[in-house]
Order: structure tokens, then sequence, then C-alpha cells
């Protein structure tokens, strides 16, 4: 009876430790917690998953480098603004991009510091795409009306 009840409490003893949880109390917000840390999903960073990765590229940029445009379209697009977008998802962004007379917000995404970003900009299609060098400059291509130009930069 009593190697019965040392065999027993052993063997509790090991479920009560091999079954205790490392998540237990750990909050993740959108992220799930494994074996004690936090997994985040696309579009959020920190212990917590507390941080919305792409607010380091929200504000304003202003055209450094631009020398593009056509004899029919030689709009040039001298200020992008960057912000979330109302729908809670933290890679989609809303991109308004401002020439001397246009101003339209169009729908994108930015992704591991990928920006891409398509919508109407007066009477044509806009397509910005490009990469962060850091959190206060891109470079990109703009597309639209006949007109392709490479390797435009943004500063903050």
């Amino acid at each position: 009876m009593k190697n019965f009840l040392k065999i027993l409490s052993t063997t509790l003893l090991l479920s009560f430790y091999a079954c205790s949880d490392n998540c237990d109390g750990v909050e993740c917000g959108p992220g799930v917690c494994d074996d004690g840390t936090c997994q985040c999903p696309d579009g959020y960073e920190g212990d917590a998953c507390e941080i919305i990765s792409n607010s380091v590229y929200y504000g304003e940029y202003s055209v450094v480098d631009a020398t593009c445009g056509t004899t029919n379209n030689t709009t040039i697009i001298e200020t992008i603004t960057i912000a979330a977008r109302p729908n809670g998802n933290p890679t989609e962004i809303n991109l308004t991009a401002a020439s001397s007379s246009i101003t339209s917000t169009i729908d994108g995404t930015i992704i591991n510091g990928e920006i891409e970003a398509e919508g109407t900009f007066s009477s044509f299609t806009l397509g910005v795409s490009g990469s962060f060098s850091d959190n206060d400059n891109f470079e990109a291509t703009l597309s639209g009306a006949g007109l392709i130009c490479t390797g435009v930069t943004f500063k903050k």
C-alpha cells in the first residue's frame, strides 16, 4: 500500500509539472501565446503584440527627387501622407497623394517595409510601389496615365 501511494503521489506530481501552462497570465493582445512567448500576427510587434508595426511609417512625406513626366501628363506627386485604415487591419493604409492641383486617397498596404497602393487619382489609376530605407524615407515607383517614374524619393 505504501508503494502504491508513493507511485500515485509521484505520478500526480509529474502530471502537475508536465501540464503546467507557461502561458497562464500572459496577455498577447491580437497574438497567440506559445510556451510563454507571444507570437504576433503580421502588422504587430512587441512583447505583448501591443505595437502596430507600421505606425513608424505614418505621417506626411514630401518629394525629394522626381524628374519624370510625359508631354501628355506632367503631374508630379508632391506629397504623400500615410495613415492607418479605419478597418483595424494593421497592414492596410490610406495613402493620400497630392499634386499642385489634385488630392486623392487610395488604399494600400505596408508589409515588412514594402509599400503598395493603387487607386483612382483624378481621371487615372495611380500606382505606388516601393521600399522604406528607414522610418523617414522611401523610394517608390509611381505609375499611371502613361507615365512611370522610378526612383522617386520621399522624405518625412
